[in-house]
């Protein structure tokens, strides 16, 4: 009961920690579409200035450079997406034809501003205490094994005695029989080797003591880490989320600008390779928060 109990919080973690990697996924696809807007609208803005003499190969080559980053932004994501669903399939034991659609996008304000949920005990740690009284019930056997043993067996009833081989009913036939037994078992030449087992079986349960203890002091660091984790990656996400808005606006700033002819096209796509550096960055974040929360919510 404890290892299954073990075994659902480690699937429900799996299943969580995979789920909110489809959602994030299919987050970056709804930004990448955006961005293909934008890469194309730069790659044409570069084409025309090319074509009018007032641009260079070199601010086309640029531009295209861009759209493949968006490109290959795109195909991971889907990439990630796919993967996720397929996974969701095998650990909810889904058929292969089974489609799994996800409705929900994540509400990335919900999740960066959300409040984490209180930490459960370790179903883990469970197992090393079965383990321990596993251990004690043995020693005690064992023990008991050193001991002398005491029985006692009896019979009341009646039994028939014949000089030949057969059997009546008849009146008189059966004579009452009785009988009352006690036998005394005393281990005298299998003493040694019950010490030893006895003495072995000692051992058996410091050894589980020992592991439990460590495994105790190992999920108590971990808890304490998750949770300084979580502070910190949620920290990330703010700060990112706030760069990846505030660089989105420098490049509808910087479009306007090249657009009037007050820039020129490389502080343009400065402008827009750093947008694309401030998203892969929030998305890494946001993947990262989530999978923490994931650990948390298996351990309700």
């Amino acid at each position: 009961e404890t290892q299954q109990a073990y075994y659902d919080q480690t699937l429900r973690q799996q299943v969580a920690q995979t789920y909110f990697s489809v959602l994030v996924a299919k987050t970056s696809l709804k930004i990448n579409t955006s961005d293909e807007h934008a890469g194309d609208s730069l790659v044409r803005l570069a084409r025309q200035r090319l074509d009018e003499g007032t641009g260079d190969a070199l601010s086309l080559n640029q531009a295209l450079i861009s759209k493949n980053n968006i490109a290959q932004n795109k195909a991971l994501s889907q990439q990630l997406y796919d993967q996720g669903i397929e996974n969701l399939k095998i650990l909810l034991g889904s058929a292969p034809s089974t489609e799994l659609v996800l409705g929900e996008a994540a509400a990335e304000d919900s999740l960066i501003n959300g409040s984490l949920p209180v930490l459960g005990p370790d179903k883990n740690l469970d197992v090393y205490r079965q383990q321990i009284t596993l251990a004690d019930l043995q020693r005690k056997n064992q023990k008991s094994a050193a001991y002398p043993s005491l029985s006692a067996t009896g019979y009341f009833g009646e039994q028939q005695f014949r000089n030949d081989f057969g059997m009546t009913f008849d009146n008189g036939a059966w004579s009452a029989y009785r009988y009352i037994g006690i036998n005394l078992n005393v281990p005298i030449f299998t003493g040694l080797s019950n010490t030893y087992k006895y003495r072995s079986a000692i051992v058996q349960k410091d050894i589980a003591q020992l592991q439990f203890d460590n495994a105790a002091k190992q999920s108590g660091i971990n808890d304490v880490l998750l949770l300084k984790n979580h502070h910190d990656y949620m920290e990330l996400v703010r700060a990112s989320a706030e760069n990846f808005r505030l660089y989105d606006a420098n490049v509808q700033l910087d479009k306007q600008k090249y657009e009037e002819g007050v820039i020129t096209m490389d502080i343009y796509l400065k402008a827009f390779q750093d947008y694309l550096t401030a998203e892969n960055t929030y998305m890494n974040n946001l993947s990262q928060l989530l999978s923490i929360k994931a650990t948390v919510l298996s351990r309700l």
